[in-house]
């Protein structure tokens, strides 16, 4: 959006300078001098103010997020003492962090109706049926968020597997599949694809064979390749994503 009004911007001064050299045809060089000047005088004080208005209310809205941010992290130190770990985690989250979780919260509850800065007025008080019921949905969000940090790694691995078995990326990551599909042969996981097979059959049919092998041999014993992955990522300094 920026660059859409920053763009326009630019034109209007493009459009206003062709009209000043079209008017140097008719005005004296001192008058299209001082018009010129003038112009330039204007759009650069318009320019300032508009910037400075954009640098305002990302500043405004900044630190919104982050009294937000600081607000939950009050609200979490008081309310979730029943749930130790999920009160530690968030309580030892970096700023950034913090304010991303704070964030998907409040996406989280606005989704169910909830606004998020009910929490941090009195007013709930007066409704305690509703306010133990956005507790428990809030620790459900973060138990839910908690749970995919600790299994960030096997999601990661999973979705890599997933690009080396998809038939829409068969042309892509191609050394890594067959780098993984070496390993699982290696132990036992998967059968080596029979040579008459390989001159046979096409590069992009090669890579069919060597997913539909990854995927049997995932599904035979998926903390093993699990394991053979990571370890082929690893020899390869590619990280799990």
């Amino acid at each position: 959006m920026t660059a859409l009004i920053l763009a326009i911007t630019l034109a209007g001064i493009i459009i206003f300078l062709f009209q000043f050299l079209s008017l140097g045809s008719v005005l004296s060089t001192e008058q299209f001098q001082e018009r010129l000047r003038t112009f330039l005088q204007d759009k650069a004080i318009s320019l300032y103010f508009f910037w400075y208005g954009i640098k305002l209310r990302f500043t405004t809205v900044l630190n919104q997020k982050k009294s937000r941010a600081l607000q939950f992290r009050v609200w979490v130190n008081r309310e979730l003492v029943n749930t130790p770990e999920l009160q530690a985690w968030v309580m030892e989250l970096p700023d950034p962090a913090l304010q991303a979780l704070t964030e998907g919260a409040l996406r989280y509850c606005a989704t169910l109706n909830i606004q998020l800065s009910w929490l941090f007025t009195p007013d709930l008080e007066a409704a305690p049926a509703v306010r133990e019921t956005i507790k428990a949905i809030l620790v459900d969000f973060l138990a839910g968020c908690l749970h995919a940090v600790k299994q960030k790694e096997d999601i990661a691995l999973f979705s890599v597997y997933q690009q080396l078995i998809s038939p829409d990326q068969y042309k892509r990551r191609i050394d890594l599949r067959r780098s993984v599909f070496k390993k699982v042969t290696e132990l036992g996981l998967a059968d080596p694809i029979p040579p008459h097979e390989l001159i046979m059959s096409s590069e992009l049919q090669r890579q069919a064979l060597a997913a539909s092998a990854l995927r049997n041999a995932a599904s035979k014993d998926w903390p093993s390749f699990a394991q053979a992955l990571s370890n082929v990522l690893a020899a390869n300094e590619q990280p799990a994503t």
